[in-house]
């Protein structure tokens, strides 16, 4: 049999792989890299995704997960609970796939969820598994993580969480935003909405410290994007069909 290529899911740089090899440690960065094919590789040149193919594996793979129980979720974060920016880059890098997953369940009150925990469980390994995302740059914000920490998903800390979503961002990176919880409509005070409301998602702190607007996200994820950057986002909450504020909204009759 002949060598294969592969790609170094972090630093994504090529190198020859032998036959039957199901792991191997990249020779420039030294991460340790799970085999792809080359046509794999072919399909995510650059880090990017199509946006179909994204939202018919997911929902293909979260519809199979089972129901969870009771037990404490461990926590889906890799690194400590320490909200870190990473030194602005200059020059070339490689491509970045990068992820913001949130989970709310509002567990300590009456609006209690049970869905979001699986669903986002069932995301990021989607991501990792099928779409090649290191998990160093997944962030999982859930209400089963420690109360002091920032990874629970609160008003606070999906704001500080946006901002490291789009961070230093460039041209072929593929970024994701996916959100599981309550969402409502709000009096349009700025008069940008045609029907006068405002889309919001709820943070597990919403009661007392408000809403985050679909203006608020807009100006969070959507703009500081540079051209050729791709972000694919899924809210699955109520009112969330405009919840991004963008000009063009998909009409299904159409």
């Amino acid at each position: 049999m002949m060598n294969t290529t592969s790609q170094c899911y972090r630093c994504r740089q090529c190198f020859s792989v032998p036959p039957n090899t199901a792991t191997i440690r990249c020779p420039n960065c030294k991460f340790e890299t799970k085999i792809q094919s080359s046509e794999r590789l072919k399909s995510q040149d650059r880090g990017q995704i199509s946006f179909r193919s994204f939202i018919g594996t997911a929902r293909a793979k979260i519809s199979r997960s089972g129901s969870g129980g009771s037990k404490p979720v461990k926590s889906l974060n890799c690194k400590s609970s320490t909200l870190q920016f990473s030194e602005s880059l200059s020059g070339l890098r490689p491509c970045r796939k990068r992820a913001l997953l949130i989970a709310v369940t509002y567990n300590r009150s009456k609006h209690k969820l049970k869905g979001p925990i699986i669903d986002v469980k069932s995301f990021r390994n989607l991501l990792m598994d099928t779409f090649a995302f290191p998990k160093e740059e997944i962030r999982v914000l859930t209400e089963e993580e420690a109360p002091e920490s920032d990874f629970v998903p609160t008003k606070k800390n999906i704001q500080n969480y946006f901002k490291w979503l789009v961070e230093d961002c460039m041209a072929g990176d593929s970024l994701v935003f996916y959100f599981s919880g309550h969402g409502v409509r709000q009096f349009d005070v700025d008069s940008d909405e045609s029907d006068g409301f405002d889309e919001s998602i709820c943070p597990a702190d919403f009661v007392e410290a408000g809403t985050i607007s679909d203006d608020e996200i807009k100006a969070a994820i959507v703009r500081p994007l540079k051209k050729g950057v791709t972000l694919n986002a899924i809210v699955d909450a109520c009112h969330s069909g405009t919840v991004l504020d963008l000009p063009y909204v998909y009409n299904r009759e159409e």
